[in-house]
């Protein structure tokens, strides 16, 4: 069982819980600073695929709007790939410029502008940096709290090879 100060750090992962978990770290013993670091292992893992994911869809947002802006340049009648999935495309021709359909989630589609489609899709692209900085944010304070754990898993290494070393020298 982790003590109160580290627990309240993963739990509620702000600074207030990790200054608090910092000032503890000491207290802790080398079992509880083990199963710290491996919590803080496993939540940093959690927290670099969530960076990943949302910055995969970030790209994904920003192409999918300079698209939206080289359809509207576009004539009608030019020859494009139409995409039916992510891996199957057939060949199609430009009926409209004026409107686009935008994929909004959960299989909804609706009909926009091309003005109003950047927008929307600028819109997420934001949404997704806004939320990669909290992430990259959480992923630094837990990578430093990591860092202090493993200091302190090694203070307690030196001392029991000091405590090893004391018991043999006086046996």
């Amino acid at each position: 069982r982790l003590p109160d100060a580290a627990a309240s750090s993963s739990a509620m992962g702000d600074s207030e819980g990790q200054a608090s978990s910092q000032m503890g770290l000491h207290q802790l013993t080398y079992p509880q600073l083990k199963s710290v670091k491996e919590q803080l292992e496993q939540e940093l893992g959690t927290v670099t695929g969530s960076m990943n994911a949302l910055n995969a869809a970030k790209v994904r947002f920003e192409a999918s709007a300079e698209a939206a802006t080289q359809l509207a340049a576009s004539e009608v009648g030019k020859e494009v790939m139409v995409p039916l999935n992510s891996s199957l495309y057939v060949p199609g021709r430009l009926a409209s410029v004026d409107s686009l359909l935008v994929d909004i989630g959960a299989g909804y589609v609706v009909e926009k502008t091309s003005e109003q489609a950047k927008k929307f899709l600028d819109a997420k692209a934001s949404f997704c940096d806004e939320n990669l900085k909290k992430l990259t944010k959480t992923h630094q304070e837990k990578t430093q709290l990591a860092q202090q754990v493993n200091f302190y898993m090694q203070q307690h290494l030196k001392i029991m090879q000091q405590q090893q070393q004391q018991q043999q020298g006086v046996a």
